[in-house]
């Protein structure tokens, strides 16, 4: 009975999972090098050897050095201070900066102890040696030593920055890699001053430490709303509608003339939604088109499409960059530094932003800085000032708002009185022993349900009080870990609950925050190292249809008459897991999913269901009980399904701060996932099934077919009605 069970739940998870097709289609993924900081040659294997930094690491690339393409990539323990090519060209060697010299095989890139590098006098390989060579704007030249005449010649870029590899016999051959001002790599080869090699790569320039979305609008309504302003404007009706009717003709002629007269062509172009005869596409009209707008620590922001990774634009700010914020308002993209500048770009045209303005606020360098609304953000100064900062626009109204920030110490409270003043209201101070690891609070979404509807058709009320958040404290001495569930009005704590077994600190610890429900992940040794993960989920009442709140009265937030009745579940799960997030729908009506990011470089995701903190073992399982929608016995342990790796078989390299986010769209069973950092991966994943759009093979012709001969044959079906009911008429006594 149990594997039957199971099995029937299997068939109906694998229905929603990433199959062949989708691989590589549907998602995208920029590895990137990072910063070249040195480069070694490698002819024996064809390649160059890249190194990079990632998280006080080395990171070392192999590129092949015909066209470019990554090889592969691995990470070294131990940050690089050096490198060199040994004359064999088989080994390379790689010193740190305690001066400990390893030795490497260059066509695997694994550390050897087979070769004996104790008497090789090392020579840097990481600062290229121009010895003889002249550097123009628009050319490198080798020189004969002697006689400082012209060998061979290099035709380089105007945008040239920097030369990070050169190689040349002075006499035929010249091999160069430098980098320009727009964020590109550019190899060159050449033999006797013919080329003979040349790519060009544009990696992401740093490492991601500030993203935002940017929804890409429909043009022709731009166009629409002109022509009903001009139609407004008209004082005599028929004017107006004599301009209505020769738009419009003059519209359709240019459909015909580009369809080259062809009704059918027409026809077909409705039928495909085709975005250059109809306006937009179906990308922008569901919500799908979008820009993945990114700064980087070496002071540069880019635009990537969502759909395919295709860069759109760069420009260096010269801003350490705290914060990126989109204002769809007003077009505008809000670009936060450290020092606390901020620039604002016109984003009228998405394709080309403007530098609209450029200013500061006081206060000094700031430690972070967040949204509260489309013009107002909450700022902490590194001094520990505190500030609601006011950014152009409309002001809007923040009197008796609530806000809530943390660090490791504690979680403090703050209200914005009337005349846009802070002030403190409550705080949480933890011990010196103890330290905030994680903290998630609950958005505001949309809500579906107010209950959880049982097998018996009775429902369980949730608790959907907005005022929430969750947080995770730490004793790394004792191995002992509480997690709270607080108001962030009053700063009440309204759940508790500890772990003390062994968790260990060094290890990731994550916690999402959804409807009604929070989600944390986290490592322990005991009963046995293992992952682990915990579900809570809040209810006004475990009694069935029974609710406390009330539905028509406004409760007052500083008066609040209830605490949350809480069920709590542990699942054991395979893999290490270093972030997580909760998908995202514009309704709430698709169910949710737990997307992961794991340590081995994969992305999963979960539905909550699964997770479900009333899962009961099967014996415990009623009739009713097993009716309810998704109903699954409890069972310990989580296996991980490759059917919901939406990685496929990439690898990822995000490093230590990178971000895991969820974007919805405008179709609700469709979520963007984006993992941005080091590498930069997105795709889409659909938690309930693509159930609000028709698939690429229905058979919209026969539709159309059907409802053309039943038109056609109701109207020849019509005159035989009506004298039926004329003869019944007359045969009525």
């Amino acid at each position: 009975m149990l594997l039957s069970f199971l099995a029937f739940w299997l068939r109906a998870f694998l229905v929603n999972g990433v199959f062949v097709e989708e691989a590589f289609e549907t998602d995208w993924h920029l590895e990137s090098l990072g910063h070249y900081e040195c480069v070694l040659e490698s002819p024996e294997q064809g390649a160059l050897i890249i190194l990079s930094s990632i998280d006080s690491k080395t990171l070392v690339s192999f590129v092949n050095e015909t066209n470019g393409q990554l090889l592969h990539r691995q990470l070294w323990g131990s940050k690089t201070s050096d490198a060199m090519m040994l004359p064999d060209s088989n080994h390379y060697l790689l010193r740190d900066y305690d001066g400990k010299i390893s030795v490497f095989d260059s066509s695997s890139g694994l550390q050897t102890t087979t070769y004996d590098a104790s008497n090789v006098e090392f020579v840097s390989a990481c600062d290229p040696k121009l010895t003889d060579v002249k550097v123009t704007t628009h050319s490198l030249q080798v020189l004969e030593a002697e006689s400082k005449l012209e060998v061979l010649r290099v035709n380089v870029s105007s945008t040239l920055d920097t030369v990070v590899f050169f190689s040349t016999d002075y006499s035929s051959i010249v091999k160069v890699l430098y980098s320009t001002t727009d964020g590109k790599y550019v190899y060159q080869s050449l033999k006797n001053n013919e080329m003979l090699k040349e790519w060009i790569r544009e990696d992401l320039n740093g490492e991601v430490i500030a993203h935002t979305f940017i929804n890409l609008i429909d043009g022709s309504l731009q166009t629409i709303s002109e022509e009903l302003a001009t139609e407004d404007a008209f004082q005599n009706v028929w004017e107006a509608y004599v301009f209505r009717v020769t738009t419009n003709w003059g519209r359709l002629r240019e459909t015909l003339r580009e369809s080259g007269y062809s009704i059918g062509k027409v026809l077909t172009k409705l039928m495909k939604l085709d975005s250059d005869a109809f306006g937009a596409g179906p990308d922008v009209v569901f919500g799908l088109a979008k820009l993945l707008v990114v700064a980087t620590d070496r002071f540069v922001i880019e635009a990537f499409d969502v759909q395919n990774g295709k860069k759109v634009w760069r420009f260096d700010c010269g801003l350490k960059v705290v914060l990126l914020d989109y204002a769809e308002e007003s077009n505008e993209l809000r670009v936060f530094s450290k020092d606390g500048s901020y620039e604002i770009y016109d984003l009228s045209d998405a394709y080309s932003p403007q530098l609209k303005t450029q200013t500061s606020f006081d206060g000094g360098n700031v430690k972070s800085i967040s949204s509260l609304k489309s013009n107002e953000f909450f700022v902490e100064f590194e001094s520990g000032e505190e500030q609601v900062i006011f950014i152009g626009g409309d002001r809007e109204k923040l009197g008796d708002t609530f806000i809530t920030n943390h660090d490791s110490n504690g979680v403090y409270g703050h209200i914005v009185n009337k005349d846009g003043l802070l002030k403190e209201t409550w705080k949480i101070e933890l011990l010196d022993s103890e330290e905030l690891v994680a903290f998630a609070s609950r958005h505001e979404e949309p809500t579906a349900t107010l209950g959880q509807t049982l097998g018996d058709r009775s429902v369980l009320y949730k608790y959907l009080y907005p005022n929430l958040a969750a947080y995770v404290t730490l004793n790394s001495q004792k191995g002992k870990m509480f997690v709270n569930l607080i108001d962030t009005v009053t700063g009440e704590l309204l759940y508790s609950q500890s772990h003390d077994d062994k968790v260990d600190g060094d290890a990731p610890i994550n916690i999402v925050f959804g409807e009604y429900w929070f989600v944390y992940s986290y490592f322990s040794a005991e009963p046995i190292p293992e992952q682990k993960l915990v579900t809570v989920e809040l209810y006004e009442s475990l009694e069935a249809n029974k609710r406390v709140s009330n539905a028509v009265r406004k409760s007052n937030v500083l008066m609040r008459s209830h605490k949350p009745k809480v069920i709590s579940a542990a699942y054991f799960f395979p893999e290490v897991i270093r972030r997580m997030t909760v998908s995202k729908g514009k309704f709430g009506i698709t169910s949710k999913a737990i997307i992961m990011e794991l340590e081995s470089g994969q992305i999963t995701y979960l539905a909550k269901e699964i997770l479900s903190a009333r899962r009961v073992e099967e014996s415990k399982m009623t009739d009713d009980a097993k009716k309810e929608f998704m109903a699954m016995p409890y069972i310990s342990t989580i296996p991980l399904n490759d059917q919901f790796i939406i990685t496929h078989s990439r690898n990822l390299l995000m490093g230590q701060n990178s971000q895991l986010v969820s974007v919805a769209t405008n179709l609700e069973s469709t979520t963007i996932v984006c993992d941005i950092g080091h590498d930069i991966f997105c795709t889409k994943i659909y938690p309930s099934g693509q159930f609000d759009i028709m698939s690429p093979d229905f058979e919209k012709g026969k539709l159309l077919a059907t409802i053309i001969g039943l038109v056609i044959l109701c109207y020849f079906l019509r005159p035989s009605v009506e004298a039926a009911k004329l003869k019944k008429l007359w045969l009525v006594r």
